[in-house]
């Protein structure tokens, strides 16, 4: 081995000595150091911001060039025969760089990569191992957790999972599958473009956040028990039931600080509303609703602009109150007319049963109700007429009601007074022989009880009472 050694340090000090007016070293055919420590090779070049390198090449010709390029004091593996392609680099920091200098990068690939069956990467990792994954880890220093990309391009079953071992529990955070362009998140494998698996309730499965300089409101949506919750700022707004699929509104406590009953009239409103069909071009199906903008005419307060005020929608849960309050006032005009007709009911009766005694009486039987002093005793067809006041029609009224009266034909003056609960006379009407009604508007009548009087030749005659109710 001595021997060898000390032959090839000798032809390499004649070779040296031959070429040394070229600046060339040459080594034809195999050329071998040894020694029994550190085997060293030392090229330098005595001058500043030079190189030292070698070069490689077949067919007498140099092709890549292997040094240190003093210019950016790095090593570099180039295809120039001079170094001046950064094809590899290494700085002397270790920071490497491929097609560029390292910089301040730990490694740096600058590639102009393209797309596409026959595109090109700035890296590939290539499995060997069919259907298994090409997998690249992240992880800290001294910490058990740690990150592991993990993806496969095979036919019909690509996919590309994002894994984190915390150092005892390992689990799929989010799967990306190629084949059906879907996405799932929490070790699923993805049913839909987003498949999001819920780890428990309570924990919002979904957040929308707004962030700008009112502050972040947020939006979450998940799955409480069986059902699908929506809440702002961690309250629940809203759930669809699982079972019927109902939803149901959950208004915050601050919406029932301010409260008042509802006075508001809405049935003759709500009878201008014209409910459509509302057809679907795409599903061809139809829906029954009500045009917003004709609900805006009617009364604006029914309908909900968007918060830049360039839509006009409904909030059809509201009508459902409107239908309530409708069916209110509905309930308190039939009450009425049930009033009203029972007190025709009752006039008709009496009318009846007078009617009944004056033909018996004219007829000289027995008057069925002969111990009823408040009839007029009359002898012969020839009397005058008796003086009587009905009940108005109807009671309560909302715009106009009728009083029925008779008025004899001996009367010089009669009228009709209608007075409130204080006394006061409210109106006057003058009455003329053979006048038989007279009626009474509701317009600058408040809602209340009223009394009306038949007054004739000075002297009261009845009194009776009358109700408006607008």
């Amino acid at each position: 081995m001595k021997k060898k050694l000390t032959w090839t340090c000798f032809c390499l000090l004649v070779s040296a000595q031959l070429t040394l007016a070229q600046s060339l070293f040459r080594v034809q055919g195999n050329g071998l150091f040894t020694s029994p420590a550190s085997t060293n090779l030392d090229i330098q070049n005595t001058d500043d911001n030079t190189n030292a390198l070698i070069r490689f090449g077949d067919n007498s010709t140099s092709k890549v060039s292997v040094g240190f390029n003093g210019n950016d004091d790095v090593f570099k593996i180039s295809t120039a025969t001079t170094l001046g392609v950064n094809d590899l680099t290494m700085d002397l920091t270790g920071h490497i760089g491929i097609n560029t200098l390292p910089g301040t990068h730990r490694f740096l690939i600058n590639h102009n990569s393209t797309s596409g069956l026959d595109g090109s990467a700035h890296l590939v990792l290539q499995e060997n191992n069919t259907g298994d994954f090409a997998r690249l880890r992240f992880n800290n220093l001294g910490s058990d957790g740690f990150w592991t990309i993990a993806a496969r391009g095979t036919d019909g079953d690509a996919i590309m999972n994002f894994f984190y071992n915390d150092g005892t529990n390992f689990g799929n955070v989010m799967s990306l599958n190629g084949d059906l362009f879907r996405v799932g998140i929490n070790d699923t494998e993805p049913e839909a473009y987003l498949h999001i698996k819920q780890v428990s309730a309570g924990i919002n499965a979904l957040v929308l956040e707004n962030d700008d300089q009112t502050g972040g409101e947020k939006w979450g949506m998940q799955i409480g028990n069986t059902n699908l919750d929506y809440l702002f700022e961690g309250v629940i707004r809203g759930s669809f039931s699982s079972a019927t699929g109902a939803y149901t509104a959950f208004p915050p406590p601050s919406a029932f600080l301010d409260q008042s009953p509802m006075e508001d009239k809405v049935l003759e409103q709500v009878l201008q509303l014209n409910p459509v069909h509302l057809s679907n071009k795409k599903s061809k199906e139809q829906h029954v609703g009500l045009i917003p903008m004709e609900v805006e005419k009617v009364n604006p307060n029914w309908t909900v602009r968007s918060e830049d005020g360039s839509q006009v929608g409904l909030n059809y849960q509201q009508f459902v109150v409107l239908a309530i309050k409708s069916v209110q006032e509905q309930q308190d005009i039939i009450d009425a007319q049930t009033e009203e007709l029972a007190v025709l009911e009752a006039e008709e009766a009496d009318f009846e049963q007078r009617l009944a005694q004056l033909e018996a009486r004219l007829a000289g039987q027995p008057s069925p109700s002969a111990t009823d002093s408040s009839l007029p005793k009359i002898e012969s067809s020839s009397a005058p007429t008796a003086t009587h006041i009905s009940q108005n029609i109807p009671n309560p009224f909302r715009n106009e009601t009728i009083i029925n009266f008779t008025i004899p034909e001996s009367a010089l003056r009669a009228e009709l007074q209608l007075t409130d609960q204080s006394g006061n006379i409210v109106r006057k009407f003058h009455l003329s022989n053979g006048q038989s009604q007279q009626k009474i508007s509701s317009v600058n009548l408040t809602n209340g009880t009223y009394f009306y009087s038949l007054i004739v030749d000075g002297e009261l005659v009845e009194t009776k009472q009358l109700v408006v109710q607008k």
